[in-house]
């Protein structure tokens, strides 16, 4: 029979015992901690230096910004990147992504070389891969947007529009929401609150078409893009009115990721600014862009737009992690 210091003893010992487990369960807790904050580490680093690491693609992934149909982005492109192709020496693809995300996100994971991006696409692939500006269409650095109304509407004003149905293209399009929500806002608008409905097309061309067959009141599109589409006869002039065409800002570029082979880069960069309309077969492929001439991009061009992204948060970093 035990007496009461052998049940004390007893007790004492079991205890420790327990002890002695939870420190030990405790230390393999704290390996296992370390060691998964180790892989973490070692994963960035490899993340790290493989961005920074240069390299030479086989093949040139050529992107272009969704802002059309895929129909109408590679009848227009098609031939510039033919050209590409010949001047680098490599195959190209071109591809189409599917939404102005996936354009990001396709960058991004380094499945595209070269990319058209918009302003705000451009601003955010620069914040989540380092992209860097390659050239711009002289065009581009004056863009501008139009607000769409029926042809029966011309004559309205802003107030009438007042509880109307607004349409902006994508979200993430500069041309289809950012400057025209920012052009708007310094009328004194705040979209959702002035108009009944805000809706988002996805493309201009969808936009301009909600316009044209009355889904919608008001719409905002790529001037460049429905000026295309007036003269190809793709929108009908006797049904759409363009009611009004914001001021100029700097908008698509065409970017590169800083550790793609220096002397590609220099090669591409060659390559778009030697295109000539003095030349007939430049000539042609500069016409299906709209444009005369590229000229070298500059992060300098975005720097306010860059500042207007940022005041109505579509470009948040913590976003776009």
């Amino acid at each position: 029979m035990l007496t009461g210091r052998g049940i004390r003893s007893r007790l004492s010992k079991q205890q420790n015992e327990r002890f002695q487990g939870i420190m030990k369960r405790k230390k393999q807790a704290a390996r296992i901690n370390i060691l998964f904050v180790l892989l973490i580490a070692l994963s960035i680093v490899a993340c790290e230096n493989e961005r920074t690491e240069s390299y030479q693609p086989e093949i040139l992934r050529i992107a272009v910004s969704p802002g059309q149909s895929e129909e109408a982005l590679r009848l227009r492109y098609t031939g510039l990147g033919e050209y590409l192709s010949a001047q680098t020496g490599l195959p190209y693809k071109l591809i189409i992504p599917g939404d102005y995300a996936d354009l990001v996100n396709q960058f991004a994971l380094q499945q595209i070389d070269l990319a058209l991006f918009g302003g705000l696409t451009y601003l955010q692939a620069r914040l989540r891969a380092d992209a860097q500006p390659l050239v711009m269409l002289e065009t581009d650095l004056n863009f501008k947007s139009y607000f769409l109304v029926a042809a029966e509407d011309k004559d309205l004003s802003w107030s009438d529009l007042q509880d109307k149905t607004l349409s902006f293209g994508s979200r993430l399009s500069t041309s289809g929401h950012l400057m025209p929500r920012h052009f708007l806002q310094q009328k004194g608008i705040k979209p959702e609150t002035y108009f009944e409905e805000i809706r988002f097309s996805g493309a201009h061309d969808t936009t301009a078409k909600l316009v044209e067959s009355g889904t919608v009141d008001l719409g905002a599109a790529s001037a460049d893009i429905i000026d295309r589409m007036l003269a190809d006869g793709m929108l009908d002039s006797e049904k759409i009115h363009i009611f009004f065409e914001t001021p100029g800002y700097a908008d698509y570029v065409w970017s590169v990721h800083s550790n793609l082979d220096q002397a590609l880069q220099q090669t591409l960069k060659d390559s778009f600014l030697d295109l000539s309309v003095n030349d007939p077969v430049h000539a042609s492929i500069l016409a299906e862009l709209g444009a005369e001439k590229f000229v070298i991009g500059k992060n300098e061009y975005f720097a306010v737009l860059d500042d207007i992204a940022r005041e109505v948060g579509l470009l948040n970093e913590e976003d776009l992690d």
